[in-house]
């Protein structure tokens, strides 16, 4: 062999091998092709990187195929999981398979125990439905479970999941710029979702700072996941893909302070959600005017007393608290530091304008009881200058002093110096709904949920 032939073989050899290491690579990836491209919320799990303690992947199969999840089930767990929302409301997990075989043996158990029908086949992808509730979807690369179905509709999404199938990557979420978000977030867990994928009493906070005419699905919620004990923490950014929607968040967020460790003392732990920020009221009025969901709360509360005015005269921490989540009926607490209580003068003015059927009482030094319909508050300012409200006079007065279930020295530490944070009790929330139920299983030992934006 002449030298020339030898180094045109070599470079043949090493264009075939860096080919293969390539069809290599893709054809591990393929399995992600299966997630439909109009996704309104996706997350993706890391499994090497995540302790099973804090997230247990089979906790989710075991929801849907019961004990038989407790084997081997074939699924790959060195590649990352994937949970979506389609814009049709359903919601599915998609995973690689290791051994098609061995999933499928997992599914047939399933059948010979009757906690599903017989499998079915339609060209290369064979499915399968639990309790009339869950697909199971799977082929020789990838397995889908998504849910939940009714039995009217059980034709039409084994249709769509089929088609899911028979996608490539130019048909599937992997070219949107949804997962380009997503797969550009380095954390064990990523997620990436619209606002108003997220639960409707949790959109408020995140979409603050949005103009009002956007809508809540302009706003998308970028965050990394981690776990430190019993608390999940989420370091997110909103954003938007609309130019002027986008511009708008940034430049109200940069309004937002930094949140000092001193307001954090009074953070109660027990509530079942609390939103903490530091403000000047006469830049938060015009977010929180804006925000759909928030005007509606400060438009009941403006026909009793002037919150307009109120929130222009804050200066410093404020924070929100909200119990009884899941509940017909949310208690909610609001405790702020003033730059001036100058509207305590109009208070006298409010009492005689009140609207027919509801009153407003005194209930102590600068505190005061508003009475109408469904609807009791105590609102005032504390010695120490700090804005109360809430529908107990002395839980309220408590929030502006050091909390009965303060935070752990590690939580604080997260949440100082952050520009928004949001804690969840898990606890309070798990069993309010199936899907919250699902989370806690799936969740494990955590207690809260730390949501922070820098």
């Amino acid at each position: 062999m002449s030298v020339n032939s030898h180094n045109i073989y070599n470079i043949t050899r090493l264009l075939f091998l860096f080919a293969a290491a390539l069809l290599v690579s893709c054809s591990k990836n393929d399995y992600v092709n299966v997630i439909p491209a109009r996704c309104v919320a996706l997350a993706s799990v890391d499994m090497q990187k995540v302790e099973q303690a804090h997230f247990d992947g089979k906790a989710v199969l075991k929801t849907v195929l019961g004990d038989a999840a407790e084997g081997e089930t074939g699924i790959d767990h060195e590649s990352r999981i994937y949970l979506f929302e389609a814009k049709d409301g359903n919601t599915g997990l998609v995973a690689r398979l290791k051994s098609s075989s061995d999933f499928e043996k997992l599914i047939e158990l399933c059948v010979a125990q009757k906690k599903c029908d017989a499998v079915a086949k339609r060209g290369e992808v064979k499915f399968s439905f639990f309790n009339n509730t869950w697909l199971v979807a799977y082929d020789d690369n990838a397995m889908m479970v998504t849910g939940p179905i009714t039995a009217a509709d059980k034709a039409e999404t084994e249709r769509r999941v089929v088609n899911y199938f028979k996608q490539d990557e130019e048909q599937s979420v992997v070219t949107s710029k949804l997962y380009s978000r997503l797969d550009s977030i380095d954390s064990p867990i990523a997620l990436v979702a619209q606002a108003d994928a997220l639960p409707d009493k949790l959109v408020a906070p995140f979409t603050l700072g949005a103009p009002k005419e956007a809508d809540a699905s302009q706003v998308m919620v970028a965050a990394g996941l981690s776990f430190s004990g019993d608390v999940l923490k989420i370091n997110g950014t909103t954003y938007s893909e609309n130019k002027t929607v986008d511009e708008a968040l940034k430049a109200s967020h940069a309004k937002l302070r930094p949140i000092s460790a001193d307001v954090l003392k009074s953070v109660d732990t027990a509530q079942t959600m609390t939103l903490v920020l530091d403000v000047d009221g006469r830049d938060l009025l015009p977010m929180l005017q804006q925000n759909k969901g928030v005007q509606a709360m400060l438009t009941g509360l403006n026909m009793a007393i002037d919150m307009d005015n109120i929130v222009r005269s804050m200066d410093g921490g404020l924070v929100i608290g909200v119990s009884g989540y899941g509940q017909d009926k949310m208690n909610l607490s609001m405790t702020a530091k003033l730059g001036n209580s100058d509207w305590l003068k109009d208070v006298g003015y409010w009492k005689k304008s009140c609207p027919s059927g509801c009153r407003i009482d005194d209930a102590g030094t600068n505190a005061y009881c508003y009475k109408g319909g469904n609807t009791n508050f105590y609102f005032g300012v504390t010695p120490s200058s700090y804005f109360f409200c809430g529908a107990n006079l002395q839980e309220v007065m408590d929030g502006t002093q050091r909390s009965r279930n303060p935070l752990p020295t590690a939580m604080v530490q997260e949440m100082a110096g952050k520009r928004m944070a949001m804690l969840l009790n898990i606890g309070a929330v798990a069993g309010t709904s199936d899907a919250a139920s699902v989370v806690k299983s799936v969740l494990g030992n955590l207690k809260y949920v730390l949501y922070v934006m820098e």
